[in-house]
C-alpha cells in the first residue's frame, strides 16, 4: 500500500493533487487553535492542538518502549546497558507520543483513514514465519506474543493503521522532494573522483621534543595541576565496602509442573522451537516491466493469467513460452522450494495465501522485476523440535521468570514501605528467611559494568538495594564509604610534568598549523616547511574509496573524510591526527569521465536522497511543533 503510494507520487496528477495537499497543511497550520479540537477527557498528560493524550496512552507507550529496550538488551547485551543507561524512557514515551499527535492531526485533517483490511496486509508482510498457522493465517495468539504491548488483535490492527497514516503523512511531505543534478555531481567528485594532495607535516614528537629542552618550575606544574585537578589519575579513586546476598528459585520454593512446561511449549513452538519452516513450490510466469513498458505489460500479463485461471493444466507450457525468468523458464517456471522471509514480500503474500496444489494466483503479483503469476506445486508443513529436547531449557526460562517476579515483588515490598529502621529490620529477617548466600565486597572501585559494584555505588551508607540477573536475585547493602582524595603533589609531580610538556607540545603545534594554514594563499608548502622546520608529503591520486590505502594517508593516520572534503584546487585545511596533523592543501582533481559518472550515478543518487530525505522529515517534524500548540498537565 504505502509502495503504491510512492509510485502515484511519480505521476503529474498526483503531483498537482501534492501541491493541492500542500496547501491544506499550510491552512492546518494556520488554522486557529479553536478548530483543531479533537477530542476531550478528564486525565492526560499533554494537550496537542486539543487532542489529548491521555494517561492510559502513556502508560501504553511506556510498555513499548520497555519491550524495545528489552529487546536491544537480548541483542546487545551489557553494550545495550552502557547506552541504556543515559535514556530517560519517560521522556522517550512522551516525544514519541507527541510526534505521533501532530501526525495524527494533520492525517485527520486530510481525511486519510486507512482500514483494517489494509492494516492486516500490511501486517502480513513484516510478520515472520512463525506467526501463521498450519493453513497461512495469522495466529492470534502467537501475533500477540511477538507484540506484548498488545492485549488484543484489535489493538494491534489499529496500532498499524495509525502507524500507515502516519507514514503517508510524511510520503506526503516527501512528495515534491527534488534532488538537483548538480549536488549529484558534487557529491561523486567528492567521493569518486582521483584527486591528489600534498600535506605539510607537523609531528608531535619533534614539538614535544621541544617542550621537554625547556626547563620548568614546581610553582609552574602547581599552576598547572589546578587547571587540570578533575584529572582521575591525580586522585586516589572512591572505594566502598558493602554485603551481597544472591537467592535463588530454590530458596524461594518456586516450582514448574510439567503440564505447565507443555502448555508453554504448544503456545510458542512456532515462535521459538520451530526446526524446520513451512515450504512451499510454485511455478512462476514473470513478465518484466519498467514505468514506461507497465501498462502494455499488465495487458498481457492479465491475459495470460485468465488463461491460467481457466486451465490451470496450460501453465507449464505458457510459463515455458512466456516467461522472462530464463533461468526457470525451460523448467515450466518451477522454483526451488523456499520459506517465508527468503523471496519478495508481495510475491510470498500470494504464494501463501494459495490453498491447494494446482491452485493459481487470484490477481497479478507486482514485484520489483515486473508482473508475477503464480502456480502451486507443492507444500511441506512446518517440523518443530520434540518436546523432551527442550523442556528442561522451557521449564529452567519458567523457573526463572516466575522467580523474577516473586523476587521483584516481595523485595520491592520490602524496601519501600515503613520507616528506615523497620526496613532495615525487615529485609534483615527476609535475608534469614530465604537463606541468602552471603559474600563481602571489601574496598571496591567503581565498575558498572558489574551489576553489584554499579548497584553499590547507587547507594547510601547503610541502605539496601536489590537486583536480578538471569535467574539469580541479588540484595546489596553498603556498609562504608572512603572518599576520594587528592594524590600528594611529590607522588604525581612526574605525571603532571610529563602531562605539561604534552600539552606544551600540543599548543604550540596547533598554533604553527594554524598560522600556517593561513599562509598557504601566498606561499608554497616548500616555504612553509622551512619556515616552520616540519616536512611536506606528497599523495598519489586517491579517492574516497582508495585514500585509506595510500602509503602516505596511511602512515599519517589521517582522516579520509576531512582529506576528502576539500573539492577546490589550492584550498588548504588543518587536519589534526594521532601522531600531531597537518596542513592540507588539494593540487589537482581529475576530469569526470562520463562513463565512470554514469555508472555511479544511481548509487550517488540513493545515497544523496536518503540523506536529504532524513534532512526533510526532521525539518518537517520541526515545522509541525513549531505551529503547534502543545501543553503539559
Amino acid at each position: 500500500m504505502i509502495s503504491a503510494i510512492r509510485r502515484k507520487l511519480q505521476t503529474i496528477i498526483f503531483r498537482v493533487i501534492l501541491s493541492i495537499t500542500v496547501l491544506s497543511f499550510i491552512l492546518y497550520m494556520a488554522l486557529p487553535k479553536l478548530f483543531r479540537n479533537r477530542s476531550q477527557t478528564d486525565q492526560w498528560i499533554a494537550n496537542v492542538d486539543g487532542a489529548e493524550i491521555s494517561v492510559k496512552n502513556y502508560e501504553q507507550q511506556m510498555i513499548r518502549e520497555k519491550y524495545r529496550v528489552e529487546m536491544l538488551r537480548q541483542q546487545y547485551g551489557p553494550y545495550a546497558d552502557m547506552i541504556l543507561g543515559q535514556i530517560d524512557l519517560n521522556k522517550i514515551a512522551y516525544d514519541n507520543l507527541v510526534h505521533e499527535a501532530l501526525l495524527d492531526g494533520i492525517a485527520a485533517f486530510l481525511d486519510l483513514h486507512v482500514s483494517r483490511s489494509s492494516a492486516i496486509q500490511e501486517l502480513i508482510k513484516m510478520l515472520p514465519e512463525g506467526a501463521f498457522d498450519a493453513a497461512g493465517n495469522i495466529d492470534p495468539e502467537v501475533l500477540l506474543s511477538y507484540l506484548p504491548m498488545y492485549k488484543t488483535v484489535e489493538e494491534v490492527e489499529d496500532g498499524v493503521a495509525e502507524s500507515i497514516g502516519r507514514e503517508l503523512v510524511m510520503d506526503l511531505a516527501r512528495g515534491s522532494f527534488y534532488l538537483p543534478l548538480f549536488d549529484v555531481k558534487q557529491r561523486y567528485m567528492a567521493t569518486y573522483l582521483d584527486k591528489k594532495y600534498s600535506f605539510l607535516v607537523f609531528s608531535f614528537e619533534t614539538y614535544l621534543k621541544k617542550a621537554r629542552a625547556k626547563s620548568v618550575s614546581k610553582k609552574e606544574l602547581q599552576q598547572f595541576l589546578k587547571g587540570d585537578e578533575k584529572n582521575q589519575k591525580y586522585w586516589i579513586p572512591e572505594k566502598r565496602s558493602g554485603i551481597v546476598w544472591e537467592f535463588t528459585p530454590e530458596s524461594f520454593g518456586i516450582e514448574v509442573s510439567e503440564k505447565a512446561v507443555e502448555s508453554n511449549y504448544n503456545k510458542n513452538k512456532r515462535t521459538q522451537y520451530l526446526e524446520k519452516p513451512t515450504k512451499v513450490e510454485v511455478r512462476h510466469i514473470l513478465l518484466k516491466a519498467d514505468p514506461t513498458t507497465e501498462l502494455d505489460i499488465r495487458k498481457k500479463a492479465q491475459d495470460l493469467l485468465e488463461q491460467v485461471q481457466r486451465d490451470p493444466a496450460l501453465f507449464e507450457k505458457l510459463a515455458k513460452k512466456h516467461s522472462e525468468d530464463k533461468s526457470t523458464a525451460e523448467k515450466g517456471g518451477l522454483l526451488t522450494p523456499f520459506s517465508r522471509g527468503q523471496k519478495d514480500k508481495e510475491l510470498e503474500r500470494a504464494v501463501f495465501r494459495l490453498r491447494k496444489n494446482g491452485e493459481v494466483s487470484g490477481e497479478l503479483v507486482k514485484t520489483p522485476e515486473g508482473f508475477e503469476i503464480i502456480q502451486r506445486v507443492s507444500r511441506t508443513q512446518e517440523v518443530y523440535k520434540p518436546f523432551n529436547l527442550v523442556k528442561n531449557d522451557i521449564k529452567k526460562s519458567m523457573l526463572a521468570q516466575r522467580f523474577k517476579g516473586t523476587f521483584e515483588r516481595m523485595v520491592s515490598r520490602l524496601m519501600n514501605q515503613g520507616t528506615a529502621q523497620e526496613r532495615m529490620s525487615a529485609t534483615e529477617e527476609f535475608i534469614k528467611q530465604k537463606n541468602g548466600k552471603r559474600s563481602l565486597l571489601s574496598d571496591q572501585t567503581k565498575d558498572t559494568s558489574k551489576k553489584a559494584l554499579k548497584k553499590l555505588f547507587s547507594l547510601k551508607e547503610g541502605a539496601y538495594g536489590y537486583f536480578i540477573d538471569d535467574s539469580t536475585g541479588t540484595i546489596v547493602q553498603l556498609k562504608s564509604i572512603n572518599k576520594s582524595s587528592k594524590k600528594p603533589f611529590d607522588v604525581i609531580a612526574k605525571d603532571i610534568e610529563e602531562d605539561y610538556y604534552r600539552s606544551e607540545a600540543q599548543r604550540c603545534l596547533e598554533a604553527d598549523m594554524n598560522l600556517a594554514s593561513k599562509e598557504v594563499a601566498g606561499h608554497s608548502l616548500e616555504e612553509l616547511a622551512k619556515q616552520y622546520s616540519v616536512s611536506v608529503e606528497k599523495s598519489g591520486w586517491i579517492n574516497r574509496e582508495t585514500a585509506a590505502g595510500d602509503s602516505v594517508v596511511k602512515r599519517l593516520q589521517l582522516s579520509v573524510d576531512q582529506l576528502i572534503s576539500l573539492t577546490q584546487s589550492g584550498v588548504a585545511k588543518e587536519i589534526r591526527s594521532p601522531l600531531g596533523g597537518c596542513v592540507a592543501q588539494l593540487e589537482g582533481i581529475k576530469e569526470i569521465d562520463p562513463d565512470a559518472f554514469s555508472q555511479k550515478k544511481g548509487d550517488v543518487e540513493r545515497q544523496l536522497h536518503q540523506t536529504q530525505l532524513s534532512l526533510l522529515d526532521s525539518g518537517f517534524i520541526a515545522s509541525l511543533y513549531r505551529n503547534a500548540t502543545i501543553k503539559r498537565n
